[in-house]
Parts: structure tokens; sequence; C-alpha cells
């Protein structure tokens, strides 16, 4: 329950914001999520909180990147190289580091985005960003109200 009402509150505030790319942010909000489950339940907060700084810091690195490599209008080929490129460093942090791995990640999704559905490239990374952002405070939202609404309520009358 807790993924479906997170992905359908980001995905819905993706779709009144009026982004074009709605699911990023239901993809971002699943992350935090997945820090919980992960951990277990009654863990801290503390490492879903740093999930979703992972999943934001590092695709903003990967924004940076996706924006310099995009600038300069290269053509299909060379974006299809560096598609293939950024595979190997995704792969090879993704399970040690996730934040790192996202900053390789984003620009190879956007890029493949872009060379199969070419658009502008700012309206492209600013979409990536609000979306990212929109999901991942979702995802945390939904974590932590999720773990008030898992505890048990004591009516204080328990025996020490």
């Amino acid at each position: 329950m807790r993924y479906a009402l997170a992905i359908s509150i980001a995905g819905s505030c993706g779709l009144l914001l009026g982004v074009d790319h709605a699911n990023w942010a239901m993809a971002a909000a699943a992350v935090p999520l997945a820090a919980a489950d992960a951990r277990g339940q009654d863990s801290s907060i503390r490492g879903v909180i740093e999930r979703g700084t992972h999943r934001v810091l590092g695709t903003f690195v990967g924004l940076f990147i996706t924006g310099a490599l995009l600038a300069p209008q290269f053509g299909p080929v060379f974006l299809a190289v560096v598609v293939i490129v950024l595979l190997f460093p995704t792969e090879l942090f993704m399970i040690r580091h996730y934040g790192l791995a996202l900053g390789f990640f984003t620009p190879l999704i956007l890029l493949m985005t872009e060379l199969t559905a070419p658009t502008d490239s700012l309206t492209l990374v600013r979409d990536r960003a609000v979306d990212t952002v929109i999901g991942v405070v979702v995802g945390i939202s939904v974590a932590v109200a999720s773990r008030r609404w898992g505890r048990p309520r004591t009516s204080g009358h328990e025996a020490g």
C-alpha cells in the first residue's frame, strides 16, 4: 500500500504540474521506500532520508553532465557511444554507492530519451530535476507517515 500511495501521489503531482515525464516522479518516490524495506520498518528513518538524498544529489550531478553533453548538440552516433560508455560505471557503482551511480545513470537515461524522442534539452533536464524532487519528497513523506501508522497504539496502562 505504501508504494501504491507514494507512486500515485508523486505521479499525480507531476501530471498536475504539467511535467512531460511524470513517470520519473513515480520512480523517485519508490526509492526511499525501498530503503525502508531493506532496513526493516523498525529501523531509523535516517536510512530513508539518506537514500532520498543520494537520489537527489546523484541525479543533479547527472543532470549537470547531461547538460554538458547535450549543449553542443552532438550527433546521435556520438550520443549512442556515450550511452554505451555510461553503462559500465552505472553498473559498477549501483550496488556500492547509489548516489555516485546516479551521476552516470541519469545522463544514460536522458541521452536514451533524447535519442528516441528529441526535445529541448533544457526542458528535459528541468523535468528530471522537478520530478526527482517531487518523488523523493513524496517517498520520504510516505515512509515517515507509514512508520507512524504501523506502530501499535498504547493506552498507557501496560504493566512495566
